[in-house]
């Protein structure tokens, strides 16, 4: 009879047990069930790999700026052929202004023709100077382009209603003009071009009327 009596409490115990063990299992299994899938992320690499690199963007801002820069003009090709003959060598070196004793046997130049050129007027070179006198009904000096500053790369006199005088330092990839109005003897206008990388001047021109024609001077 004790056995009987002992029988349901030891079922009880064994479905109480059951039962306990049982939910743990579930716990389990809604433990091991599988996450719900994340949304992927670029990694940090295949950003950078996605991006353009510095040396890309630096080439295409170097073809984009080589693209739109304009063409250097002193790199234009020296036609010696173009340049008068007449005119003598000058040298690189600077050197003080030539004395009056000088400038009586300078070079006598000219590139203007003869018939174009304005009375009562000459031009000489002593080493790299020019010096260019007009006499008549002087009445100024005007224009003088591209010559410098007074004192150091030109120098000038003039007196009006008689003579004008002026004196310039010849260089490498300078152009010069300038004009002296004379009345009824008529305007003297000078032009000189040494183009950049040339031996000496294509033209040193004095002459009556208009300036020369450039297209004729190797530029």
């Amino acid at each position: 009879m004790r056995f009987l009596h002992a029988l349901p409490l030891a079922l009880c115990t064994l479905a109480i047990g059951c039962e306990s063990s049982s939910t743990p299992t579930a716990a389990a299994d809604t433990a091991t069930a599988a996450p719900p899938k994340a949304t992927a992320v670029p990694s940090a690499s295949a950003t950078v790999a996605a991006l353009p690199s510095a040396t890309a963007t630096a080439a295409v801002s170097a073809s984009a700026a080589t693209a739109v820069t304009p063409p250097d003009k002193g790199k234009i090709a020296v036609d010696e052929s173009k340049i008068d003959k007449t005119i003598p060598d000058i040298p690189a070196d600077r050197s003080p202004p030539p004395s009056f004793e000088e400038w009586k046997t300078g070079t006598v130049v000219n590139s203007q023709g003869k018939s174009s050129r304005p009375d009562k007027c000459e031009m000489k070179i002593v080493r790299e100077w020019l010096k260019v006198k007009c006499e008549g009904d002087v009445l100024g000096i005007n224009d003088l382009d591209g010559f410098g500053a007074e004192g150091t790369d030109h120098f000038k006199f003039f007196k009006e209603g008689q003579v004008a005088d002026i004196v310039v330092r010849l260089k490498e990839g300078q152009s010069l003009s300038t004009r002296i109005p004379r009345g009824a003897y008529g305007d003297a206008l000078l032009f000189t071009h040494w183009q950049k990388g040339a031996k000496k001047p294509y033209i040193i021109a004095l002459g009556s009327g208009g300036y020369p024609n450039y297209a004729s001077c190797g530029g």
